[in-house]
């Protein structure tokens, strides 16, 4: 039926809606179809046409490693260096995809470049063929290609920049690490990126590449461009496995990149715990600091894991420690708005500065956290009756607030708070007037608030303001609620107090000697 189509006119260049666009004779190469193939190569089908990828039916059936359409499309005259729009040639795929008779039958061809734009010669198609192997872990296409003489074990490949040893460790692929290394190849020798085989599979967490490389004895210090050694990206990755295994190999714990940052470091930027553990565990530094003065309790606190933070903290970081910048690791879980890590330097103690609050500002919720905290800290020292130092924590904060007029409900809640604990602070100290002033002021904002009454009549009370007292009094209770039974009796007593105290200050008045008419 498909020789009558094509006597009767069909196009053997027709193109389909499969595989990216691909003509027909695309479309049988991928498939195998032997008879298909060469039935549209005996009616003209074109050789060079391509997909939508760029892929030809050279390139195609070679990537399926479909051998009798291989020799027939060469046959009938298909280039062979001509590339995809990744810049693959029909025996990179075949490589790349593990198929040895397709290679060694492609190599064996007379290679003629017709466009250089398009297609690449065989020298360099062997040296990409041998990094696509290796990258997929086959050993054995890797051994033939590397007893040709125009095959290096070195090279790199001209479109990913890589090596046969850094693209088989970056894959995980030991066994053909194992063979590279046995051919010749150099183990210290990086990619274009300057990274070794180790660096790459370390980074990559393949432990038995790793371990492998250790063997063959790969440089366990050798770095990339920025000064990271193996177990700097080991921790940078959280690749505890190859942590131990780099340390037991005899890597420097405490090594520093060009930048000054360790191991540690390098894990707490990037909230490794486990890292962080097992480095501490092993006697890494926890506070040596980088060039620009940060230890890892620093970094810790800008990437925001609490758990990293509290191993720091639990095993000795300094909670103060003042960078270049003149930032603490405070300042800093500040400035990235980590509040968990906040509230963990506050209970440990942190100390609040001027560049906490510069980092404060704008962020309301870590202000709440911040305010808070120092409520907390202030209520615990008026219970230990340390009035002095609670007065100083209430004052201290009220100066931190924002203006009035721009506080939302949370804010003016705990402005009510401090200002009404300051004010019961203040009347312990024998301060009546300023206990009375700070009262007033609650009731300015909250004219409802029966603790401010209550706070203000017993200020007056000291003050001798007894009328005034008694109002105060009977405010709180007209708004005290009913359920509230046992603050009921102390308004009540002290109502009564009130009432007597007034009695005795009349009478006292009334025995003062008259001096003047």
């Amino acid at each position: 039926v498909s020789r009558l189509l094509m006597l009767a006119g069909a196009d053997p260049n027709y193109t389909t809606d499969l595989l990216g666009n691909a003509p027909a004779l695309c479309i049988f190469a991928h498939e195998g179809c032997t008879d298909m193939v060469a039935l549209l190569l005996e009616f003209g089908a074109s050789v060079k046409t391509t997909n939508s990828q760029g892929s030809t039916a050279l390139v195609l059936a070679a990537t399926r490693g479909h051998m009798h359409v291989v020799t027939q499309l060469v046959a009938a005259g298909a280039p062979l260096g001509t590339t995809d729009t990744a810049g693959r040639c029909a025996l990179v795929h075949a490589a790349r995809n593990g198929h040895l008779n397709v290679v060694s039958y492609l190599i064996s061809c007379d290679w003629m470049i017709e466009d250089p734009k398009r297609e690449v010669d065989l020298s360099e198609a062997l040296q990409q063929a041998l990094v696509a192997a290796a990258s997929q872990g086959h050993v054995e296409i890797v051994e033939y290609l590397l007893d040709l003489a125009e095959v290096s074990p070195d090279g790199h490949d001209s479109l990913s920049g890589e090596t046969a040893l850094t693209v088989s460790a970056n894959n995980g692929c030991a066994n053909v690490c194992s063979t590279l290394v046995t051919r010749g190849a150099n183990i210290s020798a990086t990619n274009k990126k300057n990274m070794s085989a180790l660096l790459l599979g370390v980074k990559e967490g393949h432990w038995a590449v790793t371990e492998r490389l250790l063997q063959l004895h790969a440089p366990v210090e050798q770095a990339d461009d920025a000064g990271k050694s193996p177990l700097m990206v080991a921790a940078t990755e959280g690749h505890v496995a190859i942590i131990e295994l780099l340390l037991d190999k005899g890597a420097d714990i405490n090594r520093q990149d060009n930048d000054g940052l360790s191991a540690l470091s390098w894990a707490c930027t990037r909230g490794r715990v486990q890292a962080v553990q097992c480095l501490l565990d092993r006697g890494a530094e926890i506070n040596q600091a980088d060039l620009s003065g940060k230890i890892p309790l620093d970094l810790a606190a800008s990437q925001g894991n609490p758990s990293a933070v509290q191993i720091l903290l639990e095993r000795g970081a300094m909670l103060e420690h003042v960078d270049i910048n003149g930032l603490r690791p405070l300042d800093r879980a500040i400035m990235c708005r980590h509040l968990p890590v906040v509230q963990s330097f506050l209970k440990r103690g942190a100390k609040l500065g001027p560049n906490t609050w510069a980092m404060a500002t704008g962020k309301n919720d870590v202000m709440i956290v911040l305010l808070n905290k120092l409520l907390e800290d202030g209520n615990v020292l008026y219970r230990k009756n340390r009035l002095q130092e609670a007065a100083h924590r209430y004052s201290y904060a009220l100066n931190k607030f924002p203006p009035i007029e721009s506080l939302d409900c949370t804010f003016r809640q705990l402005r009510l708070n401090f200002l009404l604990n300051h004010s019961r602070c203040k009347r312990k100290m024998n301060e009546p007037d300023d206990a009375e002033e700070l009262a007033t002021q609650v009731l300015k904002q909250k004219p409802d608030c029966y603790e401010a009454y209550y706070a203000r009549a017993k200020s007056r009370v000291d003050l001798r303001k007894y009328d005034d007292a008694l109002k105060d009094v009977q405010e709180a209770l007209l708004l005290l609620p009913p359920q509230n039974k046992d603050i009921r009796r102390v308004l009540l007593s002290l109502r009564e107090e009130i009432k007597i105290g007034n009695r005795t200050a009349s009478v006292d008045t009334l025995n003062q000697p008259v001096t003047s008419l």
